[in-house]
């Protein structure tokens, strides 16, 4: 019966796209079953926490190039172009930005490219700031209205939130694109994480957290606690119930998990508490130690923690459900950004979508 096949089929692990895939090649009522999308929707629902499929790493030696690097059996339909800056990835797709010079001002490129089937979407060229008193950073959102972000379909909308400001002068500004409205809409107001409705951006001139409110469209500083400076390394991340957090690495080699308290202080700050501290001498070796490591990206969703540890050791993620701690990258000091993609994959994701011309 179609019935039981699919409550066995929904069991199969969720970071191992490969078993959807040769089940669905057992015969055509098999096939039939796992692309429709209504399957898709109930492992989502089953799973209920998406995987970490890879990371999107940006190193600089020999020469500067971008890969995807696999962390499951789910590898992308067509390999990313090396001259590509990853940016943001969300809601099964990655944003990447492309400057044909970077020692002269130009339009610069945003594209936002689909794994699952190969899809890019190129944005309208920019001017962003380029100078070394300036700064910007960008994010990545599912367009569906009512989506879940657990399903979101792979043909779907999408809107880039950019924001950026200069040093000096302390001002801030942001752009919105939505691909049902192909432009640019500047916002004039004073590695992302999204909580709720609002996203949050760690800017480079203050030792706190920009706040951009998507309803309202407005932009706000965030205080961090007094353990925290400007050149503190950390990496925002959600919690649970909608919360805001971030997670660093301690001189004590402790990775510790700090959380925004849900309602402010009566004189408008916020309280931030340790929520987890993880010793991370009890995950990696000795070699993986010194120099001290340092947090590079969370898989927050996932409960995965990249790390760059030793010389010896290169890049490591550490699953704090299962305490399992896999390599994922080798020893290289010229790692320039490491991305995490998260997504649910189903065989029905990419085979009802058009391939790329």
């Amino acid at each position: 019966m179609d019935e039981l096949v699919e409550e066995i089929l929904l069991r199969l692990l969720s970071d191992n796209p490969a078993q959807l895939v040769r089940a669905a090649l057992v015969c055509k009522r098999w096939c039939r079953l796992i692309t429709d999308p209504g399957f898709r929707r109930r492992f989502c629902q089953f799973h209920r926490t998406p995987p970490m499929l890879g990371l999107i790493v940006r190193r600089r030696s020999p020469a500067t190039t971008t890969r995807f690097l696999p962390t499951s059996s789910f590898y992308p339909y067509d390999a990313v172009c090396r001259t590509w800056s990853p940016l943001d990835a969300r809601h099964g797709r990655i944003l990447f930005y492309y400057k044909p010079d970077r020692s002269k001002p130009a339009r610069n490129e945003l594209n936002v490219w689909t794994p699952a089937t190969g899809v890019v979407h190129k944005l309208p060229k920019l001017w962003l700031p380029c100078s070394l008193c300036s700064y910007w950073n960008a994010a990545l959102l599912c367009g569906t209205p009512g989506c879940n972000h657990m399903e979101c379909p792979s043909d779907g909308p999408f809107t880039v939130v950019l924001v950026g400001g200069n040093i000096f002068s302390r001002f801030s500004h942001a752009y919105v694109y939505s691909i049902e409205d192909p432009r640019y809409v500047e916002l004039h107001c004073t590695y992302s994480a999204l909580v709720g409705n609002a996203l949050y951006f760690r800017p480079r001139w203050n030792n706190g957290i920009l706040e951009y409110d998507l309803a309202k469209k407005e932009l706000s500083l965030i205080g961090l606690p007094p353990i925290c400076k400007v050149s503190t390394v950390l990496v925002l991340m959600s919690v649970e119930n909608d919360g805001l957090g971030f997670a660093m690495v301690h001189d004590d080699f402790s990775l510790c998990i700090w959380l925004r308290e849900s309602t402010p202080t009566p004189s408008g700050g916020w309280t931030w508490t340790r929520h987890r501290v993880v010793d991370l001498k009890s995950f990696l070796p000795v070699s993986a130690l010194s120099p001290s490591p340092y947090i590079v990206a969370a898989a927050d969703v996932a409960g995965v923690f990249v790390i760059r540890a030793g010389r010896d050791d290169g890049v490591l993620a550490i699953d704090l459900k299962s305490g399992q701690v896999k390599k994922v990258s080798d020893a290289d000091g010229h790692i320039v950004n490491i991305i995490p993609y998260i997504s649910f994959c189903t065989p029905g994701n990419f085979l009802a979508c058009p391939r790329p011309s």
